[in-house]
């Protein structure tokens, strides 16, 4: 079947209806798709069995009554299709997705017409660098912290409590670990206006969910006393009422437990997946698989950090409908997350109760995003060090069982390897970005870095 010629493709204009929308005409010669009907219709004589006569013996003509429409369709479509191509590569259209095609004539001994709707990429145009202000985490770990975890993870593990009072002869003071029975008040420093009143339970660690001022008062108290600590709120604190403003809780002890903690022994080293070493050898160990936290820690909210700032350089339109996809895809993985987390059956969530308008303004961040990572490869001409991916997988493995099967699965399963490498690709645009940008470093504990959203 005759491909639509240069001279027929050059003539046609197409016009712009957005910044990336756009949309041309163009027809095709019934005359030009009569052979192909005609040579169609005759590979399909022999199979067409009609009242009367023979299989394979009905005459053409007839052939043509019964099935004359339904094949000018399917050569038609086949016309239109290789049309498109052609267009698209002789126009050298960069097409966003795939376009949309409405035949606005499609009869039967007719010329065809059709109209074609699409979009197309934006034009990226990287801003300098040098310009773009970024705030990166930092933060390591101290032996004081791995000390604090271990006496968390001991804490967890405490099967019996001792009441701590003054006739305690261990000692009366609250230390970390314990659990403590508290009332605090929280009023501004410039007010008496009480803002909130807590009356709970809560393990003095970092994970108590205590405000970090009233935690770190909480050692050397003892059971009746009171304390008053101040903090000063951020003043991007998304509470605008208390936004830069500093805080005043006031702190009564009402009682305090304190467990018995098991021993590190191997028993202990075992109930935490570290066998066969000694408490040195453990702490080691143990202090490890932190570091390794933290940096995935460090990596996640200084890439967020990364994306914010970009989102606020680069405002350009993006195709709709890669955006559509996008939102698409971030309900599917929504409602799979759903799924799992409650246990419900699989499909059995309405895709109605979470509409996609929801899901919109994120995607066409991502899609926004990935434009510009897309352009900073291109324009740079960064690419995939293996070595890193390797290096990833040989760090990952240490924490599995079989540190060789861990590694053969990323040989053996190109989609999760395909994955891999694509992130490896983004921590290495991302790197680039950074080394090159107005970077504020901002040191963080490792506990407040481990805690933060």
């Amino acid at each position: 079947m005759e491909v639509m010629t240069d001279a027929v493709i050059d003539a046609i204009t197409i016009e712009s209806v957005s910044d990336l929308k756009r949309t041309c005409n163009f027809h095709l010669s019934f005359a030009d798709m009569e052979p192909e009907i005609d040579k169609r219709l005759r590979q399909l004589q022999p199979r067409v069995s009609m009242h009367g006569f023979r299989k394979g013996k009905v005459p053409l003509v007839m052939v043509k009554q019964q099935h004359g429409e339904q094949v000018f369709f399917e050569v038609a479509n086949d016309k239109i299709m290789q049309s498109v191509t052609a267009i698209v590569q002789r126009k050298k259209l960069d097409m966003a997705g795939n376009p949309e095609i409405v035949p606005e004539r499609l009869k039967l001994g007719e010329d065809v017409r059709c109209n074609l709707y699409f979009e197309v990429f934006p034009e990226v145009h990287l801003a300098d660098l040098k310009d773009l202000k970024l705030e990166q985490q930092q933060s390591e770990i101290t032996d004081e912290d791995v000390d604090v975890f271990l006496l968390y993870l001991r804490r967890k593990g405490a099967k019996d409590f001792t009441e701590i009072s003054a006739d305690t002869a261990e000692g009366t003071k609250v230390v970390a670990g314990d659990e403590v029975k508290l009332v605090y008040e929280i009023k501004p420093a410039d007010s008496d206006k009480v803002l909130d009143k807590v009356e709970n339970t809560f393990i003095v660690d970092p994970w108590s969910g205590l405000p970090e001022p009233v935690c770190q008062a909480l050692p050397g108290m003892k059971t009746g006393d009171a304390k008053e600590v101040q903090e000063v709120m951020p003043a991007d604190y998304p509470v605008q009422d208390i936004a830069g403003k500093t805080l005043v809780y006031n702190i009564q002890l009402m009682s305090c437990r304190r467990p018995i903690l098991p021993e590190l022994n191997q028993e202990f080293f075992a109930s935490l997946n570290i066998k066969d070493t000694d408490e040195a050898g453990f702490r080691n160990k143990l202090k490890l698989q932190m570091q390794t936290g933290l940096k995935d820690k460090l990596e996640q909210e200084n890439k967020a950090a990364v994306f914010a700032a970009l989102s606020k350089v680069y405002t350009f339109a993006v195709p709709e409908v890669l955006v559509q996809q996008e939102a698409e895809h971030e309900r599917t993985q929504f409602m799979q997350q759903m799924q799992a987390r409650f246990n419900l059956p699989q499909n059995k969530m309405d895709k109605s109760l979470l509409p996609l308008d929801s899901f919109l303004d994120s995607a066409r961040k991502k899609v926004r995003l990935s434009l510009v990572m897309q352009q900073y490869v291109k324009e740079y001409k960064i690419t995939l060090d293996a070595q890193k991916v390797e290096d990833y997988i040989a760090e990952k493995s240490e924490f599995y069982e079989q540190p060789e099967a861990f590694k053969e699965m990323y040989q053996r399963d190109k989609k999760a390897r395909e994955k891999l490498s694509n992130l490896i690709l983004e921590h290495q645009i991302i790197d680039f970005i950074v080394e090159r940008a107005d970077v504020t470093y901002t040191p963080k504990s490792y506990f407040a870095m481990m805690k933060s959203a």
